[in-house]
């Protein structure tokens, strides 16, 4: 059986009439828990973990993508990740 990585991200923006982006996630952070958590666990065992990190604990926290453009190709990528506490950007209005 393959233990596959990369990680993709399925998300809606706040353009009008999105139908949804599927974009491969390349996170420093992500790919190394992947490497050690495959070597740790097993592929089956590895899947969940990054799963519960990078999904399920993500579903608390306001999410933001770094994104960035593959050099040869034209196609986003996310290359980071930034997720900080529920509620704790403050707006430049809160100023």
């Amino acid at each position: 059986m393959k233990c596959e990585t990369p990680y993709r991200y399925y998300f809606k923006c706040n353009a009008n009439n999105c139908k949804g982006h599927k974009i491969m996630c390349e996170d420093w952070e992500l790919l190394e828990a992947w490497r050690k958590f495959r070597i740790i666990y097993g592929c089956q065992q590895a899947k969940k973990k990054i799963r519960e990190k990078f999904f399920d604990y993500m579903k608390n926290r306001d999410l933001y993508f770094y994104m960035g453009m593959y050099s040869r190709y034209p196609t986003w990528l996310i290359i980071g990740l930034y997720y900080p506490p529920k509620n704790q950007i403050k707006s430049l209005t809160d100023f």
